[in-house]
């Protein structure tokens, strides 16, 4: 089995020693110790990054380095780059080692943040990665829907491995200080044709189900006529089986 896992990482290299000298221009963001081989020695994960020209807290070109090698893993693009990173070591897929788990503020104004779930395996004297999880590649639910007559909204979680799920919000009284601009006419049905949208992902955390199996957590929001109308918080679970997410359970949250 440990075989065939191997077999399906992408090689970050080996090395030896316990020297680390960083790569030119790049600096330490985070780091995080856990027992990475399940063999009781620990181990440290680097984030490392680069500061870009305008200098700041914002960084760029994430990349992990873990102990006792001198290769480093560069992040895929939907988490390369951001403010505040935050590096944390946890088992996410249930297999008793722990994944790095690396987030950071995008900076825009919608709250969304880049990460990534990275497995760290060891290797000889090093270490093979695998990128296992990231917010471009997801896969985190689709999220659609629009505006229905009876001041509501029609909303539609398509998450992997379920079948779709229906939801229905409830947005009576809603707009009603924006008078003519409301979406909805006094008689509650529906102005001209509004779509929800956001679903982008707003946190990414390591859990521990009801029933003791790890699982990634994932947060979005739904909105409606602009940025600031948040309708409703989304959040999955996702569990590791058979190399692939899927989703153990979904709560949807209305928003005032």
């Amino acid at each position: 089995m440990m075989a065939g896992l191997l077999a399906m990482l992408g090689t970050a290299g080996c090395g030896g020693g316990d020297e680390q000298a960083l790569p030119e221009g790049m600096v330490e963001l985070a780091s995080a110790t856990a027992d990475l081989t399940a063999s009781g020695r620990m181990d440290t994960v680097r984030l490392l990054g680069r500061p870009t020209d305008a200098g700041g807290a914002f960084h760029e070109d994430f990349t992990l380095l873990a102990s006792r090698s001198p290769r480093t893993w560069a992040l895929p693009n939907g988490a390369a780059s951001g403010y505040s990173p935050q590096l944390s070591l946890a088992d996410v897929t249930g297999d008793g080692r722990p994944e790095a788990l690396v987030s950071a503020d995008t900076g825009g104004s919608g709250g969304m943040i880049a990460a990534a779930v990275v497995m760290v395996v060891a290797h000889g004297d090093g270490w093979r990665f695998r990128n296992v999880f990231d917010v471009e590649a997801g896969p985190a639910p689709e999220l659609v829907g629009g505006f229905v007559a009876g001041e509501a909204a029609e909303l539609e979680v398509r998450a992997p491995g379920l079948p779709p799920r229906q939801e229905t919000l409830d947005l009576r009284g809603r707009y009603t200080d924006l008078g003519d601009q409301s979406p909805f006419d006094t008689r509650g049905a529906v102005r001209t044709p509004v779509q929800l949208w956001g679903g982008a992902v707003m946190a990414v955390s390591a859990v521990t189900l009801d029933d003791g199996r790890p699982a990634l957590r994932l947060v979005q929001q739904v909105r409606g006529v602009s940025n600031a109308d948040r309708l409703a918080e989304v959040t999955t679970d996702l569990v590791w089986e058979r190399a692939t997410w899927t989703t153990a359970g979904v709560v949807v949250r209305p928003l005032p």
